[in-house]
């Protein structure tokens, strides 16, 4: 017997079937989730729980702590800036745009006029770490791969 599988993520989106989705919330917070399961004969099962969404909003460094982060998270983009420490060699200032793609994938460009610098990665299910790739290279993009740390 066919099965349907409709999910309320109780943030006002819509359109989720299917018996594995994926969904990003727009804000952060504590969410009601209702899963509805329905058959071919008419019989219907609901599961009922609650998720806490979280954002990448705040500040972050590279674990080699001479470079920090601030973003700033609205719905599925995130902003901010990207500071290093000169006396160590790295640029003082860039600006950083970026994109949530799935609860755990980001992609993000650091702008160092006139170059940007572009990442993709992973963010751990703590949303307490990102492990990111660089995608993009330009004249001041020295690392290829690192992990940024949220500061708490």
């Amino acid at each position: 017997m066919a099965l349907t599988y409709t999910w309320n993520f109780g943030d006002g989106q819509q359109g989720f079937t299917g018996q594995n989705v994926t969904h990003v919330f727009e804000t952060a917070g504590v969410f009601p989730v209702v899963l509805t399961i329905r058959n071919a004969a008419g019989g219907t099962a609901t599961a009922n729980g609650s998720v806490t969404a979280k954002s990448v909003t705040g500040s972050w460094v590279d674990l080699d702590p001479h470079v920090r982060f601030e973003f700033t998270q609205s719905g599925k983009a995130f902003a901010g800036k990207r500071f290093g420490d000169p006396s160590r060699g790295f640029i003082e200032e860039g600006s950083v745009a970026g994109s949530v793609a799935d609860p755990r994938n980001v992609t993000f460009e650091i702008s160092f006029d006139p170059n940007p610098c572009g990442y993709a990665g992973s963010v751990s299910t703590d949303l307490n770490m990102i492990a990111v790739t660089r995608t993009k290279s330009g004249p001041f993009c020295a690392q290829t791969s690192y992990t940024i740390t949220r500061q708490q």
